[in-house]
């Protein structure tokens, strides 16, 4: 009987080794970089072999447009957020948002099929203004992101809802005391 209880536990533990854990190498070894104040632990942790990942590598770039010298709100209705930005770089970027965020879905994605581009029906197109607003505050005050910045591929990655966010299901409730 021990014999037996032995030979489950050395199969337990085989079967632990090879299939639980993500095992790193030691011929590959992992860089860490600090990317924020001290001792607030905002750290890239990167070897060669996560460094080629497909995920983790940039898109190739879409040749930019020439400037048109016209404003996009000048040209187009119901811009709120992007409404000073020159009308051919408007639409470089809805061109490279969709390509960020809804490649398989399009334009359609936040614009409703058949009705005017201006129409704000569908929710995704009130999400992505809130995450235009939210990339344009970041690129300009978070001094964390340097002269890099940041775009809508940093967290979609090609993806409608970001792949790695912070929490699943639903959000965490706030205290008893209504802070």
């Amino acid at each position: 009987l021990l014999g037996i209880f032995l030979l489950a536990a050395a199969f337990a533990t085989l079967l632990f080794v090879l299939l639980v854990p993500k095992w790193d190498h030691p011929w590959d070894p992992i860089e860490s970089r600090d990317w924020g104040w001290r001792g607030i632990a905002m750290n890239t942790f990167t070897s060669a072999r996560t460094r080629n990942d497909p995920i983790n590598l940039v898109p190739a770039a879409t040749a930019p447009f020439p400037d048109s010298g016209i404003a996009a709100g000048e040209v187009y209705e119901n811009i709120e957020v992007l409404s000073d930005l020159d009308s051919a770089q408007f639409d470089y970027l809805m061109q490279a948002m969709t390509e960020w965020v809804a490649p398989e879905e399009g334009c359609s994605y936040c614009h409703k099929s058949g009705e005017s581009f201006a129409s704000d029906d569908l929710y995704t197109k009130q999400v992505a203004r809130r995450m235009l607003e939210m990339v344009r505050d970041v690129n300009t005050n978070a001094r964390h992101v340097g002269n890099v910045g940041i775009t809508c591929f940093t967290c979609h990655r090609g993806n409608n809802v970001p792949p790695k966010h912070w929490y699943k299901g639903a959000p965490p409730e706030p205290p008893m005391g209504g802070i």
